[in-house]
């Protein structure tokens, strides 16, 4: 009778833990829109936050999410392929292939 119950207990607060976390992480990705993004300290050149700005905005949603995800909300690769429910090298391919078409359109920095 007590294992019963203990594996019960113990089930039932894996579930409400689990549910917690994907409303945590769902909440978390609605508090990101890209307009904070390009809001970053770190690019004081209003030129070249238009640019990345723009550069984001041509990405295709698939690999936008990804981004998102990894670099705002701070998910593993596991992570985010749970979330997404695709393969783990799919998000990296996403990201990978995100990052080489941002470098491809964004104009290169001074001192670069």
């Amino acid at each position: 009778g007590q294992i019963k119950s203990f594996l019960a207990v113990a089930v039932r607060n894996a579930a409400i833990t689990m549910r917690r976390d994907g409303l945590r992480h769902t909440n978390m990705e609605k508090r990101l829109p890209i307009e904070e993004i390009t809001q970053d300290p770190e690019m004081p050149d209003y030129l070249e936050r238009s640019y990345l700005k723009a550069a984001i905005q041509s990405l295709p949603e698939e690999q936008w999410s990804v981004l998102r995800l990894a670099y705002f909300g701070h998910l593993t690769h596991v992570e985010i392929a749970k979330r997404l429910e695709v393969p783990v090298g799919t998000v990296k391919s996403r990201i990978a292939l995100a990052i080489r078409k941002l470098r491809s359109v964004m104009p290169p920095r001074e001192g670069s």
